[in-house]
């Protein structure tokens, strides 16, 4: 619409609407113009980035130069792109079908069939006679997804989840294998961000802000070491103790002493942080959400 009283007259505004009252909202990375997307088409062609995506920014340029083209840009990674089976992998594919015989029954089976199907999938756990919101619910089971997040796209690196779609593909897929006694439902972890607050003293001659600042980064990176290298496993279960974190921060090689640390998990402190439940997974608030107060005057 370009009449407006609300908005600056010299743009045109686009507004999207869905037509069902639907109780999510959708996570926008960016919203960009001029996009198309492109497939790949084996020409006699290296095939490794099949194994875990092409990276952003690869492609930069047309193979057959076009004048009403400026530039070309790829911000995103590739996705859905499968390799070819290797030898191994057939041999723990066809292994793996001899045990589960491509039927859901045992919490293994469900596990691995998933796996097996979605590559796009970094871990899977499946819990029985469960639901989103009880553990003692015979007859129902939740598969907790967590996707790969090496050369992909991720909304939120400390917090990575599923679309809503995949988690539906996955969902209609493991139902059509398990029996009709059972209902499989397909989550997301629930990812509980964890906070620390302290005063460091840094050794002499270190400037106070720039390593106040990289303290933050590396609590972070402690406590979700996935968001700074993609390899690092996602996993459950991840509790936290005072001591171990303490202890990590003085062996830093910039850190002097510290005081004064408190850790926060929902809005409480305390010394021993423990996942609520089996689907939830501990991780960081954003580095500078860390409060590090830097001790720039010599202690009494």
């Amino acid at each position: 619409f370009g009449d407006n009283t609300h908005f600056a007259e010299d743009y045109l505004w686009i507004r999207a609407t869905i037509s069902k009252p639907y109780d999510t909202v959708s996570k926008f990375t960016n919203i960009h113009t001029q996009a198309m997307e492109v497939q790949f088409v084996n020409n006699d062609n290296t095939l490794e980035h099949l194994e875990k995506g092409m990276p952003a920014e690869t492609m930069s340029k047309l193979e057959s130069r076009l004048a009403t083209v400026k530039k070309v840009t790829q911000p995103y990674a590739s996705f859905d792109g499968f390799p070819k089976e290797s030898d191994l992998d057939f041999y723990r594919r066809v292994s793996e079908r001899l045990r589960h015989k491509n039927r859901a029954i045992t919490l293994w089976d469900y596990e691995h069939l998933v796996l097996q199907e979605f590559n796009y999938l970094h871990k899977i756990k499946c819990l029985n006679h469960s639901t989103s919101t009880s553990f003692k619910a015979p007859g129902e089971v939740v598969l907790v997804a967590i996707p790969n997040i090496i050369d992909q796209n991720v909304y939120d690196i400390y917090k990575p989840k599923l679309s809503q779609t995949k988690l539906n593909d996955i969902e209609t897929y493991i139902n059509k294998l398990n029996t009709m006694h059972v209902n499989a439902k397909v989550v997301s972890p629930v990812y509980e961000p964890v906070q620390i607050t302290l005063d460091a003293r840094f050794y002499k001659g270190l400037d106070a802000n720039f390593y106040a600042k990289k303290l933050q980064d590396d609590l972070a990176q402690y406590l979700a070491p996935w968001a700074f290298d993609k390899q690092q496993p996602i996993s459950f279960g991840n509790a936290l103790y005072a001591s171990e974190v303490i202890f990590y921060i003085e062996n830093l090689d910039y850190v002097d002493y510290i005081k004064n640390f408190k850790m926060l998990h929902e809005g409480e402190q305390g010394d021993e942080i423990i996942p609520k439940d089996q689907k939830s997974i501990l991780t960081s608030v954003v580095p500078t959400a860390h409060a590090v107060t830097a001790i720039t005057t010599d202690a009494c």
